[in-house]
């Protein structure tokens, strides 16, 4: 079966894009042939059924990803319930060469075309700024996770009868000025399938949202540093949230890194250096261990993956590596690399300055404290609707 050969040329199509998570390490597991034999051929064959059966044009497909345009966004939205609903019911699962099982999944991003747009007959709708919106919006999705962008939720009649889970201000790469907002298309009626970008991150931080209080204005600080100015200035490479321990310095890295992981388009990896010894060999262990490189051993061996790519660090608890032959690994790392940014956590700063950006995080207002004392006691067995009283007892 093929999809609709007739692109929608004109008005404001409706573009899905799709991609198979951890594909490449699926691939390695089980050796490139039996990959495609095993999963991504029947990958492949639901895909391109509920793309002809919802008059979907394929634009590009790109390894074990697929670009589409739509001529409604309902047929778009319709399309990606049924491909996400039939690998569910009749789930794509082979063993690879170790005895370990892998289940395909899927993340989807879906948007609707800001204005106008066109179909050029050789690159297609390629290169335009709502196509690549459209790619922005999928790379924050994890696998079974179906977002969409404002403009998809508001052709949709925003959102129809269908339940939703909204995530405001999200940082989108290229699209920086003004935080957009997703909304979760929740599929199979259940709930959420987490924040935005939270594939990134360690397992430990993704089940915290209960108990992070939101910090906005440290937030929007940090943020203004990866987003930066649309005209002139210089955005640091590197920055520093400092502070007593205990202060909240990982949770609000942590916040910040899923807020802004559209802006990197090739990942935001959380790297902790607690307990690491104070050696440029020991840091170089932890990058490559967040990346799932194989035993780096010096910069040389980060170098051919972090040269060219746009990637955040988050370094946690900085203060356990802090020594002079640290700092002239991370001076190098940034210069020897053209779109790498750091955000550090650590009780000090790592003072190289001028490549860092250096936020004091201080204690939580006395609202803050209420709140997160507040929702840590309504996680306690029979608590779920406490209140602090305003009654001295």
């Amino acid at each position: 079966m093929t999809a609709d050969p007739i692109p929608p040329t004109h008005g404001r199509p409706t573009f899905l894009f799709t991609d198979i998570v951890n594909s490449s390490k699926m691939a390695s597991a089980f050796g490139h042939t039996a990959y495609l034999d095993g999963l991504q051929n029947l990958h492949d064959s639901v895909m391109r059924t509920a793309f002809e059966k919802y008059h979907g044009y394929v634009d590009g497909t790109a390894g074990d990803s697929f670009f589409v345009a739509f001529g409604k966004a309902e047929e778009a939205l319709n399309c990606a319930q049924e491909i996400q609903n039939s690998l569910h019911a009749s789930p794509i699962v082979a063993t690879d060469v170790h005895g370990i099982q892998h289940a395909l999944a899927v993340r989807m991003g879906i948007h609707t075309a800001e204005a106008e747009v066109w179909q050029d007959l050789e690159k297609g709708y390629r290169g335009q700024p709502d196509v690549n919106f459209a790619a922005r919006v999928m790379s924050q999705a994890d696998g079974g996770q179906i977002l969409v962008s404002q403009l998809a939720w508001q052709a949709t009649g925003k959102g129809g009868s269908h339940r939703w889970h909204e995530w405001p201000d999200r940082w989108i790469k290229s699209f920086e000025d003004v935080p957009q907002a997703l909304y979760e298309f929740l599929w199979d009626g259940g709930e959420s399938r987490g924040e935005p970008g939270q594939r990134w991150l360690p397992l430990t931080f993704r089940t915290e949202n209960d108990v992070y209080v939101q910090r906005p204005e440290l937030q929007a600080n940090v943020l203004r540093q990866f987003a930066g100015p649309k005209k002139g200035g210089v955005l640091p490479r590197m920055v520093t949230l400092w502070g007593y321990g205990g202060i909240g310095k990982t949770r609000l890295s942590i916040a910040c890194a899923l807020q802004s992981v559209g802006i990197f388009k090739d990942g935001v990896y959380f790297v902790s250096l607690a307990e690491r010894i104070a050696s440029a060999q020991s840091v170089v262990e932890a990058i490559g261990g967040a990346l799932e490189m194989n035993a780096p051993a010096d910069l040389n061996d980060l170098l051919p993956t972090l040269s060219e790519s746009n990637v955040l660090l988050v370094l946690d608890n900085y203060e356990s590596v802090h020594c002079e032959e640290v700092q002239a690994l991370l001076r190098d790392l940034l210069r020897n690399t053209r779109h790498l940014r750091l955000l550090m956590t650590g009780r000090q700063a790592s003072l190289l300055s001028p490549l860092e950006k250096q936020i004091q995080v201080s204690g939580l207002t006395e609202a803050q404290a209420i709140e997160l004392f507040t929702v840590r006691a309504q996680l306690q067995p029979g608590r779920d609707d406490w209140k602090p009283s305003s009654q001295q007892e």
